[in-house]
């Protein structure tokens, strides 16, 4: 019960158990505001359909079938004109397969569970090989974003040609981070980092937000979030403050936790 991520899916779990063993009786029928109460869903939120499903039910079922002992599903069952009045509830018992997929999963880190629950790959670092360096990740990005010319044969790591004196070249150095540079000339600051460089391994928070929200979200898993978060932007219209849109889902989780 620990396991589950949401208290949707806690309380889809709990129906499901109840009425896994029933011999003559594989489905239930719902009225819509009955199913949302059920569920847990506090008044006035998710009240579109449409919002009720993408937010509380396939997330739910997505889990139970990935984590429970029995399997289910939730599908509208009756209508009034365009609108869902009617869910209904199935469920049978899972075969032995299926058992030993759920429990091995359990074992494992939630880190990642959504993806491996949906079939997605899920990219790991190959054992045996050495992880890149955050040098050379950063030289990879570079490349990919601008086009790197060969460096003068005669070139000096500070980007000056021999016997040019202060004369600077317009490219620098393929070994220089984009924040490395000559320290201590007159009249030159070291380069901004670059804008692809993300913090925390892929984050769009800076390191003052990511600070705040370690400080006001204790406990709770951030990067896990934040690609949870994403995935439920990518169907959405992007925000306009990617750091206000998130600091309010996290407030959402909290108070779901």
């Amino acid at each position: 019960m620990f396991a589950f991520s949401s208290k949707y899916a806690l309380a889809l779990y709990e129906m499901v158990q109840k009425r896994g063993n029933l011999k003559f009786k594989t489905s239930e029928e719902f009225p819509v505001e009955r199913f949302r109460a059920l569920l847990g869903v506090d008044p006035g939120k998710l009240e579109a359909f449409k919002s009720f499903k993408q937010r509380a039910i396939d997330p739910a079922v997505l889990e139970v079938n990935g984590l429970g002992e029995f399997g289910c599903k939730v599908e509208p069952s009756a209508y009034a004109g365009r609108k869902v009045t009617t869910v209904r509830l199935s469920w049978w018992a899972k075969n032995m397969d299926e058992r030993k997929h759920a429990l091995n999963e359990l074992r494992f880190s939630r880190v990642g569970r959504r993806a491996r629950l949906k079939g997605e790959v899920v990219t790991v670092a190959t054992a045996g090989l050495p992880l890149a360096s955050p040098q050379d990740v950063a030289l990879a990005r570079l490349a990919s974003s601008e086009r790197i010319e060969a460096p003068h044969p005669k070139m000096l790591p500070s980007g000056r040609l021999k016997g040019q004196g202060d004369q600077r070249s317009q490219r620098p150095h393929p070994n220089l981070l984009p924040s490395d540079g000559p320290k201590g000339e007159r009249g030159q600051s070291p380069a901004p980092p670059h804008t692809n460089l993300l913090p925390s391994g892929g984050s769009r928070l800076t390191e003052s937000q990511l600070q705040r929200f370690r400080r006001d979200f204790a406990g709770l898993d951030i990067p896990w979030l934040e690609r949870e978060f994403r995935e439920w932007v990518a169907e959405q219209d992007e925000p306009r403050d990617y750091a206000a849109a998130f600091y309010g889902f996290m407030k959402k989780k909290k108070a779901e936790m």
